[in-house]
């Protein structure tokens, strides 16, 4: 039996249930649809071979062996691209980005190959869609988000975490994809899940082992969403702010304004799949980059170095967006 799921503003329809996200009804008016075939592959894309296809992407990350994290073909006639991670895990996503077929060794674990699909596989898609997609973390404040900016290790996830504590909804979680109004963006919600690694967990609840393990191999946690005292925010909301997580200090949590052409270089450097796309959409994604900078008021934060001091810094995100971001005429 197929199931419907919305995330990132879209419609997936999956062979086999996608533990995390949230169900939509198979008749939900959605754009976009997605085909994802789970522990198969579509019956379009059954007939490839890998003697048919050319490198398009290695990454300069790898492991112990040598093994790049991530190595990425494309068909000769560009009609598909096979995406391989390191654990080997490996995804066919057709050139539309409609179709998705995963695979995986019997030394993973279903929920291990998940949370590739939840992450950089749908914010793959979204690229060959045309969907700048953010790495940051998305909270709601009132009727408009907010994006919480940064590199991995930033602490995004764990700031967002913090909102959530303090009663905000979450959008989203490390994928922020815009949907483009030309003078406004509008953010679109992920999943009900706060993936945090155990220090934060710490800093957050007193114990590591206060949150679940995400996956029976993996030491990230998860913040479950809709748990009666967090709030998920299911509605795609208008951008009214980002925040770009700077390096911690040892004084009281600061923030300060930033250029467009420092918040472009900053959104520039945390476009999700940035280092995936063509020159083409790499074009595209400039203009609509550069148009949020100008656009979307960008401010950078530090944070304190204990983190017993993270709910100041939430407190300063807050004040400040009440006194300037939210000031701004709501788009219409």
């Amino acid at each position: 039996m197929w199931c419907d799921y919305s995330l990132y503003g879209l419609r997936l329809h999956s062979n086999l249930p996608i533990p995390g996200l949230v169900a939509a009804a198979p008749a939900a008016v959605m754009p976009g649809d997605v085909r994802v075939w789970l522990n198969a592959m579509p019956p379009e894309l059954c007939d490839i071979t890998p003697t048919a296809e050319l490198v398009f992407y290695v990454s300069a990350e790898t492991d112990e062996q040598g093994t790049p994290a991530l190595k990425i073909h494309r068909g000769v006639c560009g009609d598909y691209f096979r995406l391989s991670f390191e654990d080997g895990v490996q995804f066919l996503v057709d050139r539309a980005g409609s179709v998705i077929g995963m695979t995986w060794r019997e030394s993973t674990t279903y929920e291990d190959a998940v949370t590739y699909l939840v992450g950089p596989i749908m914010a793959f898609v979204l690229a060959l869609r045309n969907i700048t997609c953010l790495h940051a973390s998305a909270v709601a404040i009132k009727d408009r988000a907010i994006a919480l900016l940064g590199p991995s290790g930033a602490g995004k996830s764990t700031t967002a975490a913090m909102f959530a504590r303090l009663g905000y909804p979450v959008l989203s979680d490390d994928v922020v994809p815009l949907r483009d109004q030309r003078d406004h963006f509008l953010t679109q919600p992920g999943y009900p899940c706060l993936r945090l690694w155990p220090s934060s967990v710490d800093a957050l609840f007193g114990s590591p082992e206060a949150l679940p393990c995400l996956t029976p191999t993996w030491e990230k946690r998860g913040l479950d969403l809709t748990r009666e005292a967090y709030k998920f925010h299911t509605q795609e909301s208008p951008l009214a702010a980002i925040y770009i997580l700077d390096e911690r200090c040892a004084s009281a949590p600061a923030v300060a304004e930033v250029s467009a052409r420092e918040g472009l270089l900053a959104l520039l450097a945390n476009s999700y799949a940035a280092n995936v796309i063509n020159p083409q959409q790499r074009a595209l994604e400039f203009q609509v980059l550069s148009r949020v900078a100008r656009h979307v008021p960008m401010r950078r934060v530090k944070a304190h170095t204990d983190p017993a001091r993270l709910p100041e810094l939430c407190a300063a995100i807050i004040d400040d967006f009440q006194t300037h971001a939210h000031n701004q005429k709501s788009p219409t």
